[in-house]
């Protein structure tokens, strides 16, 4: 089995090094593109949550990369909002090194 550390970080790959590494695995090209959405667009980190790729790249994406080396923590209470003067909000989320 191969540990986390040996893997890369998917969300750390640029879409050029997305395709690359999915050249290198048989892909079709336009697949760095879905995926790339999935993580950036979407925020999905799950890649069985990537319901319009092959079952077999959402089990390779899996297995060859770390899809994010941080897990958020989960709490009981949603995550706390502060407002600013200027009525904007920002989130605060934690999250554990895994």
């Amino acid at each position: 089995m191969v540990t986390h550390a040996a893997r890369p970080i998917l969300l750390d790959l640029t879409l050029d090094q997305l395709g690359v590494a999915l050249k290198q695995a048989g892909q079709p090209g336009y697949r760095a593109k879905q995926v790339f959405h999935w993580l950036h667009r979407r925020g999905v980190v799950d890649p069985e949550a990537m319901t319009d790729l092959p079952a077999g790249l959402r089990n390779s994406l899996a297995e060859q990369f770390t899809i994010h080396p941080l897990k958020h923590k989960r709490r009981r209470k949603a995550p706390t909002a502060a407002s600013s003067s200027a009525g904007s909000r920002s989130m605060v989320r934690q999250w554990k090194l895994c």
